[in-house]
């Protein structure tokens, strides 16, 4: 055979390997950071792969075998939305960053009351610890 039909065909079936590969990688990802979530008792809504600065515009790692970054929204044990970075690796599982960039509230389920800054719901009119009245705040 000519080496260039050769190549011709064993080229694109490489490229095609590789796109499937981390494919599949980024979906155990996703299921890894999932398991993570729900074993510390939250919510799970989202997890989208993140392209930290720095990094070339692909959805490939440097490696398949390199860190990836995902941005992960779930709802934690005190009821806020939250947004947070993680990475994972095949080696070492699932860890959070501990950069607060990199954690937003986006939601938050509970308000301070203004007194003794405990937590109220906002559609509790009085706060349950010193019974202050609960005022809800417009934006």
């Amino acid at each position: 055979m000519n080496i260039i039909v050769v190549l011709a065909i064993t080229i694109p079936l490489l490229f095609a390997l590789v796109f499937w590969l981390e494919l599949k990688r980024v979906a155990a990802d996703k299921q890894r950071i999932r398991e993570k979530v729900l074993s510390h008792g939250w919510e799970y809504y989202s997890s989208s792969w993140e392209q930290l600065p720095g990094q070339s515009n692909t959805l490939f790692r440097s490696s398949l075998i390199g860190p990836g970054f995902y941005s992960v929204c779930y709802r934690n044990s005190d009821g806020d939305m939250v947004s947070q970075v993680c990475e994972t690796s095949p080696s070492l599982g699932v860890y959070w960053s501990d950069k607060d960039e990199d954690t937003v509230i986006l939601k938050q389920a509970h308000q301070d009351c203004k007194k003794c800054e405990g937590k109220v719901k906002p559609n509790w009119k009085f706060c349950p610890f010193c019974g202050t009245e609960n005022q809800q705040e417009t934006s």
